[in-house]
């Protein structure tokens, strides 16, 4: 039995009958509602944060009651997603991902939020400043706004011999305004040309590529977005990326796993940790929007031996040196 069914058991979890021999007085009682897909990688994420929490005996000691509500991120029903909420009447609000994170604050501005941010939450407009969020809201952001290091990579692996072409895709739900920005003048800086091109599903991938080597790129860029955020995803692109037998990067620490060449994150693997930081002080009764929100300090990268042989690559010395030792040389372990 996994940890969430065993939860579902023992009651901790709203909904089910077994919730009323929760040990905890109603006037205590807070609802801690977990919003992510309902999938083995999802419980995997509960089970981590909870450990790191102190388990079931934490839950009990903060009078804490968790409600999971299932999202589907390729097909978001803000409208329902409020509903479930209003239902569970929750108080608090774990994310692993920041979409709905001004609806909330918008239409249910009480609840309390710890929101895992793929993008920077100054730009996607759901905090004020990292240091005093404000909005009822606090958590961490994986966008370290810095595009040199992905493009400065790209542009060793293609080599000095030729001008770097880098093709950028994803969701269209990937970027802002701004990241865009910096990403065009880190281009400038460094003489790469770059592409953006959207894809909002696996199918559209081959297309993409297609275009993109009308359009002369010649490495890729695929930064985290709701086109490869999860394992299935990426193992399903990827085939598409080695038959282009260009270098890739991609925006996730786990592509790597999946057999992606090299990827770059704005936060390890241990993202858990500084999430149920947060987490445990707001179910403890501190105001999230006092509580700083965390930003990446610089990139963490992996690579794939394997995939970087298949692609007849190897890391640059020089660059190497500057990025510090890959944290792993072909798969992680997630703890």
């Amino acid at each position: 039995m996994d940890r969430r069914s065993a939860l579902i058991a023992s009651g901790a979890f709203l909904g089910v009958p077994a919730a009323i021999g929760l040990n905890v007085t109603t006037s205590s009682r807070q609802v801690l509602a977990w919003l992510d897909e309902d999938n083995d990688g999802a419980r995997e994420e509960f089970r981590l944060v909870l450990d790191e929490l102190g388990g079931e005996d934490f839950l009990r000691s903060t009078g804490t009651v968790v409600q999971w509500v299932s999202v589907d991120f390729d097909n978001l029903n803000f409208d329902s997603i409020m509903a479930s909420l209003v239902a569970c009447n929750a108080d608090v609000v774990f994310a692993v991902f920041h979409h709905v994170a001004r609806t909330i604050q918008d239409r249910l501005p009480h609840v309390k939020q710890v929101v895992l941010s793929v993008l920077d939450p100054i730009e996607v407009g759901i905090i004020d400043s990292y240091f005093l969020p404000g909005r009822n809201t606090t958590g961490v952001c994986r966008d370290c706004l810095d595009a040199d290091k992905p493009l400065e990579l790209l542009r060793a692996f293609v080599g000095t011999q030729t001008a770097a072409r880098v093709g950028i895709f994803g969701a269209t739900e990937w970027g802002t305004p701004k990241r865009t920005l910096r990403i065009e003048a880190a281009a400038r800086r460094l003489d790469v040309s770059v592409g953006f091109f959207s894809c909002e599903t696996s199918a559209d991938v081959a297309s993409a590529l297609t275009s993109g080597a009308t359009a002369g790129m010649n490495a890729w860029w695929i930064p985290e977005s709701k086109l490869v955020d999860t394992s299935a995803k990426r193992r399903s692109v990827l085939p598409h990326l080695f038959a282009t037998q260009r270098p890739h990067v991609f925006g996730s620490l786990f592509a790597c796993d999946d057999g992606a060449m090299v990827a770059m994150d704005g936060i390890p693997y241990l993202w858990y940790r500084p999430m149920a930081h947060r987490l445990r002080m707001v179910l403890e009764g501190v105001d999230p929007s006092i509580i700083p929100f965390q930003r990446p300090q610089g990139w963490v990268y992996a690579v794939n031996e394997q995939s970087l042989r298949l692609l007849g690559q190897r890391v640059p010395n020089e660059l190497a040196a500057m990025l510090g030792d890959p944290l792993s040389r072909i798969g992680h372990e997630r703890k």
